[in-house]
């Protein structure tokens, strides 16, 4: 078992979510509640091995879940390298989707006429799928794009991103 992080209380959402409408008497939903209880520790006894991603989900999978852990970081690039010179630029990583806001992002920064951010660059690196969906999104993207302070950067190789990572001031999510 592996897990990234918790997020649902088991009994609410597995195996059935109770809904409000329920009228069953409260010794069956508490009978009910024991035995999908019992059957979830059953179930995650079942796992020979259980890894979180961090010591914080591990507390969380333990608080949430009643569930031990061990944790296995993810693996990290530790190049010790020098570390590249700052520039003026604010970052954005992600698939171009309406998901990701980039749109907004884009005319947001478009629209800064603010002096002291005259020299600086939006920079929007990002997977652009080959769904008509997603190749109208970017187009959209590039259209809020009207500033000559934004780039977008679609499809880029691993180190340019890395590069992006590591000289950019700000990261904006």
């Amino acid at each position: 078992l592996i897990v990234l992080f918790p997020f649902y209380n088991p009994l609410t959402f597995w195996p059935v979510r109770v809904d409000a409408s329920d009228t069953s008497s409260v010794v069956w939903k508490f009978a009910r509640e024991l035995y999908y209880n019992w059957e979830w520790k059953r179930r995650m006894a079942s796992y020979a091995l259980k890894l979180t991603n961090s010591g914080f989900t591990a507390r969380w999978t333990r608080t949430r879940w009643g569930i031990k852990s061990h944790v296995l970081y993810p693996p990290v690039d530790v190049d010790c390298r020098a570390i590249e010179k700052k520039e003026n630029l604010v970052l954005s990583v992600g698939r171009f989707t309406p998901l990701k806001k980039q749109v907004e992002m884009a005319a947001v920064f478009s629209g800064l006429n603010l002096k002291e951010l005259d020299d600086w660059t939006w920079i929007c690196p990002g997977t652009v799928a080959d769904s008509a969906d997603s190749q109208t999104y970017y187009e959209k993207v590039a259209r809020s794009a009207t500033s000559h302070k934004v780039r977008l950067t679609p499809d880029i190789d691993r180190l340019t991103l890395k590069h992006f990572y590591e000289s950019s001031k700000i990261f904006w999510h």
